[in-house]
């Protein structure tokens, strides 16, 4: 019973990355129960063409951040951060329910290739969990621990032993599985519909953004993810969802915390998680893809931003 805990608490640290935390795919998908009338999370995608031409537009992206939405402005630096050749970016958090889950993850995209990794350590339970693509349309590989006691997370470091046969996804599988794929690189649904509130601010030479998601609405997508990570009942309830972000002054993306809280449903226990999860952007730099045996090196990263 306190396991099926654990793992609804993995499943809500997936990152905004949105990668995989523990699940083996072997069931069929169930529809939604939670339906929202006049809501389709398709219609909530940024368009990153606009995007791009309204900031050209603006003749900078100092003029654009007085033009544009403060949710535009982030979808803006997303979508410039995704059409990097190679970035990397890591999660350093933790979830809060009966018992702490520290959590780290990373993903790297080194030209057509994805790599996600997430781990998440309590005192009860280890889970570690890594996935890559090849190509934009390509299957993702799903490895998995090879057990609990072989995940380790400390203050800069985390790190696991996985099995080196794989579970392979299509698009679709792992899409109606996660809610989006590795290319997406966020989960969260971000446009005028779901903005409850919305904030833009100078801080430094660049910007703070902070937005206040509709739970249901911006966590549409991401429910798919925890209902299938711990095989849960039915989609967990959000009642918050709040993220901050930092850009620099050409609004490339920085820094994200989310703030989100969620009734987890399994087992005919309803637990309340509260996760807060800081991710860190390094848009452009080339990063190793890691070999299965070898580390994701959390530590250089950490240092970096510290």
């Amino acid at each position: 019973m306190k396991k099926a805990i654990l793992y609804s608490i993995i499943g809500a640290s997936a990152l905004a990355l949105g990668a995989s935390a523990g699940v083996i795919y072997k069931r069929v998908i169930s529809p939604a129960s939670e339906n929202i009338v006049g809501f389709n999370p398709e219609l909530c995608k940024p368009n990153a063409e606009e995007l791009f031409e309204k900031v050209k537009k603006a003749g900078s992206p100092k003029a654009a951040t007085q033009q544009l939405e403060p949710f535009e402005i982030v979808n803006y630096s997303f979508e410039k951060y995704k059409q990097c050749e190679h970035s990397v970016s890591f999660c350093k958090g933790l979830a809060d329910t009966t018992v702490q889950q520290y959590i780290r993850s990373g993903q790297i995209r080194s030209g057509n290739t994805f790599f996600e990794e997430q781990i998440s350590k309590s005192s009860m339970v280890g889970v570690a969990k890594r996935m890559i693509q090849e190509g934009l349309e390509g299957d993702t590989k799903l490895y998995n621990e090879t057990g609990g006691g072989d995940v380790v997370v400390d203050e800069n470091n985390a790190y696991s032993k996985y099995k080196s046969d794989p579970q392979v996804l299509t698009p679709k599988e792992y899409k109606e599985a996660w809610g989006r794929n590795l290319p997406d690189m966020a989960i969260y649904l971000i446009a005028k519909s779901t903005i409850e509130d919305q904030k833009l601010e100078n801080d430094g030479d660049g910007y703070k953004v902070t937005l206040k998601l509709q739970p249901t609405k911006g966590a549409y997508n991401y429910r798919y993810q925890m209902k299938t990570i711990s095989e849960m009942s039915d989609f967990p309830t959000f009642s918050l969802l709040d993220l901050t972000y930092w850009l620099d002054a050409d609004l490339n993306i920085v820094k994200m915390n989310e703030r989100s809280t969620f009734v987890a449903k399994i087992m005919g226990i309803s637990p309340t998680v509260n996760n807060n999860l800081d991710y860190y952007y390094f848009p452009g730099k080339e990063w190793k893809i890691p070999e299965l045996s070898e580390k994701f090196d959390y530590d250089s990263l950490i240092k970096e931003v510290k």
